[in-house]
């Protein structure tokens, strides 16, 4: 029953269990191992090894050590016990095995195998991957949330480009880590497609996640709502996401607010920006009202140095003149072909509008 290793002492028989077997995957088993005495009773470790990777290493436990004899010489008729609890074996079939490493009166064995089955249990209320994706300058930015499936092991990522591009696997078998960034041979302008599986240890798929689709190279500019009161000064950040790489050369940006409620009084730069100078201009617009002004942020550098990460582009600082009660739009024009509106271009490419 037992694979014993020749040393200078006697071998010490031992045996392996295991409850429960079969078990869940993700649920706790026990490996107990007894070593039998043959005259004296062990001291020492034994190490516990699955499909022949080590679990760990558990001391012997009866309470003895080599100094103490009478427990030594104590009845022979059970074993001493060394016990693991382990919930990391994945579903299949595994070979539990362990060895006693011996001491100064018994050399080392092995026991037979055991055979530990683990089955892939039921989730219940199996939570959804959710995918967003951001665009940025350089990369796809694809994150999400884990899924609550415990037999998963891996993600894939899958790809298309516009509706009639046939949808593919963009990457296979990555590890548990929620986020993927996608730089793969992308096509400014072009929309692009995504989804992720969650697949188990056998290959099955668990759970997809929605589609997400974003233009890549499309850089978001966003102005958040924000609260003044009569005569006060407010700083308004004008937002801009996924600009890793960026590098601008030049820009126009316009933004249409209420002249007869706030005043447009400085442009700033920001901890993002802080080595840009921003120029503005402030001018009639012809969108109705009549007091409609149009803000002009513009920017020529002919070293401009890469931008990392997401914030303020800049800071508008406005002065509140209106009531209580009174709002501004704070409205960031798109860009119309032979009509005008916000542009970014990238020092890579100084002639083609960085897509918003």
């Amino acid at each position: 029953m037992t694979k014993t290793v020749t040393g200078l002492q006697n071998s010490a028989p031992l045996y392996v269990r295991s409850s429960p077997n079969p078990a869940q995957v993700g649920k706790p088993i026990t490996l107990i191992v007894e070593v039998m005495p043959v005259s004296d009773r062990q001291t020492g470790n034994v190490k516990f090894f699955a499909d022949g990777q080590p679990l760990g290493t558990i001391p012997l436990k009866d309470g003895c050590d080599p100094g103490n004899l009478k427990c030594r010489t104590a009845t022979l008729t059970t074993g001493t016990l060394a016990t693991l609890a382990t919930s990391t074996l994945p579903a299949g079939r595994h070979i539990i095995t362990a060895t006693y490493e011996g001491d100064n009166n018994y050399s080392l064995s092995t026991s037979s195998p055991l055979t530990q089955t683990i089955t892939i249990s039921p989730v219940k209320d199996l939570k959804p991957i959710t995918l967003t994706v951001a665009s940025g300058n350089k990369a796809m930015q694809l994150n999400w949330n884990p899924t609550s499936d415990p037999t998963v092991n891996s993600y894939n990522i899958l790809r298309h480009a516009g509706v009639n591009d046939r949808i593919k696997t963009l990457a296979a078998k990555l590890p548990l880590k929620p986020e993927y960034p996608d730089s793969n041979a992308l096509v400014p302008g072009l929309t692009y497609c995504y989804r992720v599986e969650a697949r188990r240890n056998d290959g099955t798929v668990a759970v997809t996640s929605n589609e997400a689709c974003k233009v890549f190279g499309a850089l978001e500019l966003s102005v958040p709502d924000t609260l003044g009161r009569p005569g006060e000064i407010v700083i308004v950040p004008v937002n801009i996401a996924n600009a890793n790489g960026l590098r601008i050369a030049s820009s126009d940006i316009w933004l249409d607010f209420n002249g007869a409620i706030i005043q447009s009084v400085v442009v700033s730069r920001t901890a993002l920006t802080k080595n840009y100078t921003w120029d503005f201009s402030v001018q009639d617009s012809a969108t109705p009202p009549t007091t409609t002004k149009r803000l002009r942020i513009a920017l020529i550098n002919n070293k401009p140095e890469e931008l990392r990460g997401t914030g303020p582009l800049f800071w508008l600082v406005f002065k509140v003149k209106g009531q209580p009660g009174q709002t501004s739009p704070l409205d960031l024009k798109d860009f119309i072909t032979n009509i005008g509106g916000s542009s970014i271009q990238d020092i890579a490419n100084p002639s083609q509008d960085v897509p918003l």
